[in-house]
């Protein structure tokens, strides 16, 4: 599946920066991907909502063969949904995902522990208000 091609493409990339791939396709986050990317020094980009897994089981399945950084990005499930629940203000929580936040706490304090780099980004469509939705992550996780 990653080819000589990909990793042509790759070896070109200016090596003082830190390169992540985020794939939207569920179908790729297997051994080989993530094996690819930590030979070729590419970071993964995980994602929390729309079709693709939780980033729990990600994580749990591929922790082994993640590099130095990863990033998380929090989208909702349902843009559209919570557009509609919040009047797209975006100054409170309107769809409290207490478990997803438990479950990415529990992410980021794995990473951590392992001394990896973690960029964490939230959507205001995760919850209904990402500040917020950052405060209450950072609860969980702790100093």
């Amino acid at each position: 599946m990653y080819s000589v091609v990909h990793g042509t493409f790759v070896s070109q990339l200016p090596r003082d920066y830190c390169w992540c791939v985020e794939s939207r396709n569920p179908n790729y986050l297997n051994g080989q991907y993530f094996t690819f990317l930590r030979e070729q020094g590419l970071s993964h980009v995980f994602e929390q909502g729309y079709y693709m897994p939780p980033v729990i089981d990600v994580f749990n399945r591929h922790a082994d063969l993640l590099t130095e950084t990863s990033v998380i990005r929090l989208h909702g499930p349902n843009r559209e949904k919570i557009e509609e629940s919040t009047g797209k203000e975006w100054n409170r929580i309107a769809e409290p995902r207490d478990a997803d936040l438990d479950s990415l706490a529990d992410v980021v304090k794995g990473l951590l522990k392992r001394k990896r780099n973690v960029w964490l980004f939230a959507n205001n469509h995760f919850e209904g208000s990402a500040p917020l939705t950052i405060e209450r992550l950072k609860q969980r996780i702790g100093s």
